[in-house]
């Protein structure tokens, strides 16, 4: 009778052990589950934008984009050679009285960085500061976003900014690449952009496939 007895407490204890056991990993692998439907949610959210282009001037290519809160809008030619968004400051001197500039003190969402920038730009000589701000493209905004503001340079034809959309192994620079700040907060899926042109000096301009 007593073995009989601790023979059936034996086999309760071990099955009440192996029960735990199954639930535990029943939770772990759900856990597993969740997180990759999460990744793969994450993932989704991600998605190339496609921006109607035109041509004007020297520049094959040209968005419109707006900057700041309230948005400022500009016309901005697309550069493959520069990684760059600039713009130009309304408190520029060479500010040509027919295009846009950027007044910065308007926006409310404007972060001002005091490092001042002293480059060449097509040879010729610029400066300015550096920011950031929100960027809307297509009616959706991007905040964060880092660009360059022109205060000065040397005589030359521009459009009211431009947006850079090549590359730069500089680690320290590669934080204005317009593609690696999209790609890095989750916008774009993939690094690479593409062009299309149509009749009438229309195009596509295709970030992220």
């Amino acid at each position: 009778m007593k073995i009989f007895v601790i023979y059936f407490y034996l086999i309760f204890i071990l099955s009440f052990e192996i029960v735990n056991t199954q639930l535990v990993w029943d939770f772990e692998v759900t856990d597993i589950e969740e997180n990759i439907e999460n990744k793969k949610t994450s993932s989704n959210l991600r998605s190339a934008f496609e921006i109607p282009t035109e041509s004007e001037m020297d520049f094959k290519t040209v968005i419109y984009a707006c900057l700041g809160t309230t948005p400022q809008c500009f016309k901005l030619g697309v550069q493959t050679n520069t990684f760059y968004i600039w713009v130009r400051s309304s408190n520029s001197k060479e500010k040509d009285s027919n295009t846009n500039a950027f007044d910065y003190t308007k926006s409310t969402t404007l972060q001002r960085n005091n490092k001042y920038f002293h480059k060449r730009l097509f040879g010729r000589r610029i400066t300015g500061f550096e920011a950031r701000d929100v960027l809307t493209i297509n009616g959706k905004d991007y905040s964060k976003i880092n660009f360059l503001i022109l205060e000065s340079s040397e005589s030359f034809r521009m459009m009211e900014g431009f947006i850079g959309l090549g590359y730069t192994p500089n680690t320290e620079e590669r934080k204005f690449s317009i593609i690696l700040q999209l790609f890095e907060n989750g916008v774009i899926p993939h690094k690479v952009f593409s062009q299309k042109y149509f009749s009438d000096k229309k195009g596509q301009l295709s970030i992220g496939e």
